[in-house]
């Protein structure tokens, strides 16, 4: 079980680098990204960092509002040494819902997963309950009822459960298995690489939906949050053979996703014909998953991990240079209906420019803002000038680099300190 806790992360790992469009431009990620009434809920700095936190801005970038992590991890019984928080809290029904996790030894030594689940609501952290798996991370998306859909890194059943908590327990109980369908995907990959691919995409939150889109493959699933059940699945791509898709899909395949105010998916992505030149490269083990070596200290999985995201980092630089076109798409969850635009919405960009218009910001007019967030101070918003802000971009992206590097080795780690 150590070697899957070990794959899911760096699936985890491959995801986050897509969902926080992207992880080299800056310090705010948008993994749950949502909507609330016309300012933008998205997450600010990275694990264990002081400033971990949920920040809800406006169109000029200015917080209004801010919610600790860091905070609510210390509140509940999770040994610090033995403690990850990967930044997996959404916001439902006027709260924000998060879980912590601690990986820790049953008498026989074996390892197991302690999940804690909490809500912030009234300005105040409130404990909702445990869970115990055998895997190591989870994220757990509130619906209706104190029901929860819970995506893990078990090999069992599905990769999708029904959770929920029932009425004056603190005890998340599991409920049902949802079938991830896709059956025909399912029929050309090993389990193991297809529950693999189901759980590894961005999670894009709206009123009534939580949608899960594949950065690698553009394959998503749209689950109710009413019903905590899983309405429809599809791709963004109508090119991509189950094949193509079994073989592992394209780094960076989408750019980027976000929501738009009126409850649909905006996205930029790679043209399919660029992506389908990729597919006959002979680096194609590229897109694959990376296999950890067994045996490996802490220390070498830091140096094994650090090596692999700087090849994938410069690999991803060589396709930016030779794929520099942008197509848009929208997402319509209600249907599963997916729209090429004929044009980029406004504001919207038709280049990659080398990566620098891989990310954006969706406003509250329907427009977008090509390039990171960059959060203002309420005192000299109307000061920050256009030149400015692209220069601080340019100085931030090593630093911050560093320090998102830094979050996303430390589930890594904490398997390696298991053995």
């Amino acid at each position: 079980m150590l070697i899957v806790s070990r794959l899911f992360a760096l699936l985890v790992f491959n995801a986050v680098l897509v969902w926080s469009g992207t992880t080299a431009f800056g310090q705010v990620t948008t993994h749950g990204i949502r909507w609330m009434g016309d300012k933008l809920l998205v997450a600010y700095g990275t694990p264990p960092q002081p400033d971990y936190s949920r920040i809800l801005i406006d169109d000029d970038n200015v917080v209004h509002l801010t919610i600790g992590l860091n905070t609510f991890a210390d509140d509940f019984p999770l040994p610090e040494m033995r403690r990850y928080v990967l930044g997996y809290s959404f916001w439902y029904d006027d709260a924000l819902y998060a879980t912590a996790t601690a990986r820790k030894r049953n008498e026989d030594g074996s390892p197991y997963s302690h999940h804690v689940f909490a809500r912030w609501k009234d300005d105040e952290w409130q404990f909702l309950g445990d869970y115990v798996t055998v895997t190591g991370v989870i994220r757990a998306i509130p619906c209706d009822n104190d029901f929860f859909i819970v995506i893990s890194g078990a090999t069992d059943g599905s990769p999708f459960r029904r959770m929920y908590i029932p009425e004056g327990k603190t005890e998340v109980r599991f409920h049902s298995y949802i079938d991830p369908r896709m059956d025909e995907l399912r029929s050309h990959m090993p389990e193991e690489d297809f529950f693999g691919l189901m759980r590894s995409g961005g999670v894009i939150m709206t009123d009534k939906y939580a949608t899960l889109i594949s950065g690698r493959t553009g394959i998503f699933q749209v689950f109710s949050l009413e019903t905590a059940t899983l309405r429809r699945t599809g791709s963004i791509f109508k090119k991509f053979t189950p094949e193509i898709i079994a073989k592992g899909g394209f780094y960076s395949a989408i750019l980027s996703a976000k929501p738009e105010i009126d409850g649909n998916i905006l996205i930029s992505a790679q043209t399919e014909e660029a992506l389908m030149a990729e597919y006959d490269d002979p680096t194609e083990d590229f897109r694959k998953p990376i296999p950890v070596p067994p045996g490996l200290t802490a220390e070498e999985l830091r140096e094994f991990t650090i090596k692999n995201i700087e090849t994938r980092r410069e690999r991803e630089r060589e396709i930016a240079e030779r794929s520099d076109v942008i197509v848009w798409y929208r997402l319509y969850p209600e249907t599963g209906k997916v729209e090429k635009l004929t044009v980029p919405p406004e504001g919207g960009a038709y280049l990659r420019e080398g990566g620098k218009n891989d990310t954006w910001r969706p406003m509250p007019d329907g427009s977008v803002k090509m390039g990171p967030i960059i959060i203002s101070k309420p005192d000299d918003k109307k000061a920050e000038q256009k030149g400015e802000e692209n220069k601080d971009n340019k100085e931030n992206r090593e630093e911050t680099a560093h320090a998102n590097l830094q979050s996303s080795v430390c589930a890594l780690e904490l398997s390696a300190s298991l053995q």
